[in-house]
């Protein structure tokens, strides 16, 4: 047995002897133990949660942004497709232009989202209105050389059509917000 061990077992009969020790004879009622509610922090919607709420359809819209940010740097369209409807054309631009450069990534992110406005849900598709920043950035190669450099095109406005598809949600259209 190790030290570690044997220290915990003497330590846990000490615990023992000394709760028996002592006291009356007589046996006593213990006091009812009531359950402390733990704090549950509320659940963090995915792009699959069942529920449709603003807050989830929020989550997913932020979702998809980290998305189209992750697909740029890695060069993985079938990131953006994933989520897009096929009819989604600002959708299948973004994919096309990743697959038509093969070994080239974006270093930084394309979206930085600064505010996501979702109206109360109806049926059918949902218009978001999405708010952001499209930073500087570089693109690279493989080795991390830079190709070129990208300039900031400043703050966006657009809305983002969501159509729910079963239990998933699917980016229907991207577009520059009417203002």
């Amino acid at each position: 047995m190790t030290c570690r061990a044997s220290l915990l077992l003497a330590t846990l009969a000490g615990v023992l002897v000394t709760g028996c020790s002592g006291g009356s004879d007589k046996p006593s009622t213990l006091p009812l133990l009531t359950p402390t509610p733990s704090p549950s922090a509320s659940p963090t919607p995915t792009p699959t949660d069942p529920a449709v709420t603003p807050v989830s359809l929020e989550a997913f819209v932020r979702f998809y942004f980290k998305q189209l940010n992750v697909a740029f740097s890695t060069n993985d369209a079938a990131l953006i497709r994933r989520y897009s409807d096929p009819i989604c054309k600002t959708c299948n631009n973004y994919a096309a232009s990743i697959a038509g450069k093969p070994g080239e990534f974006t270093r930084g992110d394309t979206f930085v989202l600064s505010d996501v406005a979702v109206p109360p849900l109806g049926t059918g598709v949902t218009d978001v209105e999405v708010f952001g920043d499209v930073p500087a950035r570089a693109v690279v190669d493989k080795a991390g050389t830079v190709l070129r450099k990208i300039t900031s095109d400043g703050q966006f406005h657009l809305t983002v059509s969501i159509a729910r598809e079963g239990r998933a949600w699917r980016v229907a259209s991207i577009g520059r917000a009417s203002s």
